[in-house]
């Protein structure tokens, strides 16, 4: 069906694959919501966020730019503040602290982290 924005003759642009439906914007992965519980817990128990390393060795996420890519998400799905250019500044909002405080963590997570 052509697009009545685009040019006659041209299609309507396909959706961005990598662009989330509505429903999954909101939903946390399993993987997301203990990374954000990790963030809470260090938070609480430390006073400040963890780095990207202690993130990446506690979670066996080799890659730092894996471990960006989860926090990006947290972001985007408005369950945490950062300053890109700030080291350690993983805040979670509001929505954050309420999905980790409702999705408890089962395991141990904080064994990579030193107090």
């Amino acid at each position: 069906m052509p697009c009545p924005y685009c040019a006659p003759g041209r299609r309507r642009p396909a959706a961005d694959p990598g662009e989330p439906t509505a429903a999954a914007k909101n939903d946390l992965t399993a993987r997301q919501r203990e990374i954000l519980r990790f963030i809470v817990d260090v938070r609480e128990r430390r006073g400040f966020s963890p780095s990207i390393r202690d993130i990446g060795k506690t979670f066996r996420i080799t890659s730092t730019n894996g471990v960006n890519d989860h926090l990006k998400a947290l972001v985007r799905k408005g369950c945490l503040d950062r300053d890109a250019m700030t080291a350690r500044s993983l805040v979670p909002t509001e929505s954050g602290l309420r999905e980790a405080s409702r999705h408890p963590v089962t395991a141990t997570t904080t064994e990579g982290v030193e107090s």
